[in-house]
């Protein structure tokens, strides 16, 4: 009878595999350290453009509309059919209406003449409006976008505590914007001043930033869609311009194609820098 010797059974434990712990996985800080620079950057840039949108160049929008947009005065007392009153040329004179005809056309001042304007009239004041209305919402729609993924940047490259701080502060700056709002339509109605406009839209773009801070995932489409809101904003700036310089609202030479690729390039150059990097994210 064959005896066999002694079974020695071994058990194996795989020690990465143990009850009731599980791992998770850790960001590396160089990554988290670049998406909180990057973060920081768009937060800085979405500020710079609210500043230059609505303290810089909504003043000159606003007195461009009362300077350059023709009026149509008609008076009953006219020099002759089809003349022009006293009270048109001294509109002329005021709002620097460029006069139909020349006035005196034997005077030679040895002036350049300036191009006639494509548009005049209701259509020149129509054109004025639209493009100035219109480029401030892309621009102001870009600096938002931009806001808001600045927060989801600084938010996925932090701990978890920035969702609590973007927590409060967006209840914080919607009520204080809500606040703000009801005051100054009890105060002044519809009559409110360019100036709290001009606050109310930086509350937005704070709160777009908090609201941001909130979203702990995200960062890479917040980013592409922010790219392309500033690049759309910037193709508005240059069509703007070209539809501002046909009406006669500005000087051609703000018209030109040089001048428009450059206004292209500027307003939309961290949208160029923030789109490759975002498929990196």
């Amino acid at each position: 009878m064959h005896k066999s010797g002694p079974v020695e059974v071994q058990v194996v434990f795989d020690s990465s595999r143990q009850r009731g712990r599980r791992t998770r996985p850790v960001a590396r800080p160089s990554v988290s350290r670049a998406m909180l620079l990057l973060g920081a950057i768009s937060l800085l840039v979405s500020g710079a453009m609210y500043y230059a949108i609505w303290w810089k160049v909504d003043p000159f929008i606003y007195l461009s509309l009362c300077l350059k947009s023709p009026l149509d005065v008609r008076v009953p007392t006219a020099e002759t059919a089809g003349g022009r009153s006293d009270l048109e040329d001294a509109a002329s004179v005021i709002f620097r209406i460029r006069p139909e005809r020349n006035s005196n056309p034997g005077t030679d001042s040895g002036e350049t003449t300036a191009a006639a304007p494509r548009w005049t009239g209701s259509t020149a004041r129509n054109v004025i409006g639209a493009a100035a209305y219109s480029w401030l919402t892309l621009a102001t729609l870009g600096c938002l976008a931009l806001a808001l993924a600045a927060g989801v940047q600084l938010s996925s490259g932090s701990a978890g505590g920035m969702r609590i701080l973007g927590a409060f502060l967006t209840i914080g700056i919607a009520a204080a914007l809500a606040y703000g709002a009801f005051r100054v339509w009890g105060e002044f109605k519809i009559g409110y001043k360019p100036n709290h406009l001009r606050l109310g839209m930086g509350g937005l773009v704070l709160l777009a930033a908090a609201v941001g801070l909130t979203i702990r995932r995200g960062s890479r489409p917040a980013s592409r869609v922010a790219s392309i809101a500033l690049i759309v904003a910037a193709a508005g700036s240059a069509v703007g311009l070209y539809l501002w310089g046909e009406a006669g609202a500005i000087e051609m030479r703000y018209a030109a194609p040089g001048f428009l690729a450059l206004v292209f390039a500027v307003h939309s150059l961290f949208a160029w820098i923030l789109l490759p990097l975002s498929w990196r994210i």
